[in-house]
């Protein structure tokens, strides 16, 4: 299958990238290279035939709809987004731009170039919407996120997410694109980003530096293995249903 990953130079896209190139599909990796994205991650695939890799934009219609005639993919995994949530309260308008318009560009692209399939090419087609559960805001001191769990995002960065999965969801409704959304808790692993929470204190650990405390520390998270996470996309790709939202976390039911 080729598949169309945006992000593909984040933390979680890279781990995605190689899940599916190690299931034998095709990926080309559309990614802007911001803060977050490191070529780095990716380096380890330069030379394998089914991989390639363009930098560009995804709210840009233009440079989208060139990566969509050239490639033709077959499905797409949509990673791309701005995601700190500090960086969002500093700064709301960069994330409005990427997760919300970027969103609407490749949802617009990948519905013209899903109306032009047919036959087996159409059925199979997937538009999988990587998300977050900062969608459902804050839990209290017990329970868990769910498919079901309401929309109460607390953050511009959670807002900017909740209004991309929105619109994933009307575009299904609206125009039957197969649509298909992840919503997962907090990530760790290899190529993190610096500033998350679990490299800043092995970070400041090793440097013998005081470690930073959330709050009153008493907030209980979630944590997820991000090949772990990887494992679980790839298999939406290929088997997840039209329509149906999957929240992933690092404990078995739990988000």
């Amino acid at each position: 299958m080729r598949i169309l990953l945006t992000g593909g130079a984040g933390f979680i896209g890279s781990a995605l990238t190689r899940e599916l190139l190690a299931r034998g599909h095709e990926v080309r990796v559309l990614d802007l290279l911001t803060y977050a994205g490191v070529a780095a991650s990716l380096a380890e695939l330069e030379g394998d035939p089914a991989y390639s890799f363009v930098r560009a934009d995804t709210a840009d219609p233009i440079a989208v709809a060139a990566v969509f005639a050239d490639f033709r993919p077959e499905a797409v995994a949509h990673l791309a987004a701005e995601t700190h949530v500090d960086r969002s309260i500093d700064g709301p308008a960069v994330f409005v731009r990427t997760n919300v318009v970027g969103t609407q560009v490749l949802l617009d692209q990948a519905l013209a170039t899903w109306r032009a399939l047919s036959g087996q090419a159409r059925e199979v087609f997937r538009f999988l919407h990587v998300s977050t559960d900062e969608v459902f805001g804050s839990l209290g001191e017990e329970g868990r996120f769910s498919e079901i769990s309401p929309y109460d995002p607390r953050s511009p960065y959670a807002a900017s997410k909740a209004a991309s999965d929105h619109l994933v969801r009307a575009w299904g409704h609206t125009f039957g694109l197969p649509t298909i959304i992840s919503n997962c808790s907090n990530n760790y692993g290899p190529r993190q980003f610096p500033e998350k929470l679990i490299p800043t204190m092995i970070l400041r650990a090793l440097r013998g530096e005081t470690l930073p405390v959330y709050g009153d520390g008493g907030n209980v998270r979630d944590w997820l293995f991000v090949e772990d996470h990887a494992r679980a996309l790839a298999d939406m790709l290929v088997r997840g249903g039209p329509g149906w939202a999957y929240a992933v976390g690092g404990v078995a039911g739990a988000s």
